[in-house]
């Protein structure tokens, strides 16, 4: 078991929905100690400022370079992603970058 789990700049690089990309986060609660943390930061893609050149950046990025995977990512489908594993969670967005914390992973059948 895991005190903590650090996922800094990845989420936005990992291809899926976030309906996907969240069932990497019921795996992470389950190696969680139960006062454990998992958390991170991501680049959301839609209701966030981004300036003209992240937009490009971003677009560029997610079309011929195809490095980033976060076309339609946005703050409301990462809280429930979150919570669908985690019974806390905490974002806070700055620009563009969702930076989160989430507590208490939920353990289904225990």
């Amino acid at each position: 078991m895991f005190d903590s789990v650090a996922a800094n700049f990845v989420l936005h690089c990992v291809p899926g929905t976030w309906e996907q990309k969240g069932r990497a986060f019921g795996h992470i609660a389950k190696v969680l100690t139960e006062d454990g943390v998992f958390f991170g930061s991501t680049i959301l893609d839609t209701g966030v400022h981004h300036t003209p050149l992240s937009r490009a950046l971003n677009s560029l990025y997610n079309g011929p370079i195809k490095l980033f995977h976060n076309h339609g990512d946005d703050l409301d489908g990462l809280h429930t992603a979150l919570a669908t594993a985690f019974e806390e969670v905490e974002i806070t967005v700055v620009g563009s970058v969702a930076v989160f914390a989430a507590h208490l992973p939920r353990r289904p059948g225990s």
